[in-house]
Order: C-alpha cells, then sequence, then structure tokens
C-alpha cells in the first residue's frame, strides 16, 4: 500500500498501473467514464479539483482503491492498539515542500534506474 501525501503522487500510481495493464489514456478514461483530459491532468498531478466520484471511478477501472485511515496500516493499527497511548507518536509530520521534495528525488532516481 503507498501513502499518497500529494496530488502528483496520486496522478503516478494511477499512470503506472495504467501501463502496466498495457492501457491508454483513452482507454482508460472510456472505462471509468471520464475525459481523456481528466485522466492526462490527473497523471500529471493538476487535476486538484476532481470530483471523488471521478477519482473513485478511475481508480476502480484500475483494480485500485482508496483507502483512508489514520496513517496507520490495519496490522499496523491493531499491533499499536494494544501498546502504550503514545506507540503511534512519531513526532511532527513532513511539510508539503519536505514531502514534494522527496516525491522529486524519488521519481528522479526511479527515471535514471528505469533508463539505466
Amino acid at each position: 500500500m503507498k501513502q499518497i501525501h500529494i496530488p502528483r503522487q496520486m496522478g503516478q500510481a494511477v499512470r503506472t498501473k495504467r501501463l502496466e495493464l498495457g492501457l491508454t489514456q483513452r482507454e482508460l478514461a472510456g472505462k471509468a467514464g471520464v475525459s481523456e483530459r481528466l485522466v492526462l491532468s490527473l497523471e500529471q498531478g493538476e487535476a486538484t479539483g476532481i470530483r471523488l466520484d471521478k477519482l473513485l471511478g478511475i481508480l476502480g477501472s484500475l483494480g485500485l482503491s482508496l483507502y483512508v485511515g489514520g496513517g496507520l496500516s490495519a496490522a499496523t493499527a491493531v499491533h499499536q492498539s494494544s501498546a502504550s497511548p503514545l506507540a503511534s507518536d512519531k513526532g511532527p509530520t513532513k511539510s508539503y515542500e519536505e514531502t514534494y521534495a522527496d516525491f522529486v528525488a524519488e521519481s528522479l532516481s526511479d527515471a535514471y534506474d528505469w533508463e539505466g
């Protein structure tokens, strides 16, 4: 399960899965009942105002789902529920800028791994 912190990460996840399935943006749009432009915008991280029903349609067409939780996997949540109340306190979370910088670094690293 991959955590999504910024819109561009959602777009990258959609694009990766679409390519794994061998679908074009047009084919995905048709399956999901959305415009090709919306798929393109989503994959580029520019569809920040996308309606939830359209996002869920795209994800469903790819066999993906959206999970909402407290930042913990189900197994971790069960384990920590029996731990002390402070067990889930891991300090401050990253800022948007830090998360975006990490995402860019990871994407560049993936791009260089892919090319070479």
